[in-house]
């Protein structure tokens, strides 16, 4: 489950459905209002998928 803002930042939309497609690069950048960028990292036999916040510093420093 993840809700990601409305038209015009109007209300919020929840969306379910199966995790690889509900979290997506496109529904964390509206979720989270930064691009985001999703990366595979295997350690120990194992791939996770890593979220990236690109520009979460500089959004944050102009209180966004």
């Amino acid at each position: 489950m993840l809700s990601v803002p409305g038209a015009n930042g109007a209300g919020k939309t929840t969306l379910f459905g199966p995790t690889g497609e509900i979290l997506s690069e496109e529904h964390l950048n509206e979720a989270f209002g930064v691009e985001v960028r999703l990366y595979p990292l295997t350690l120990r036999n194992r791939t996770y998928t890593c979220v990236l916040p690109l520009g979460l510093k500089e959004r944050m420093e102009r209180g966004a």
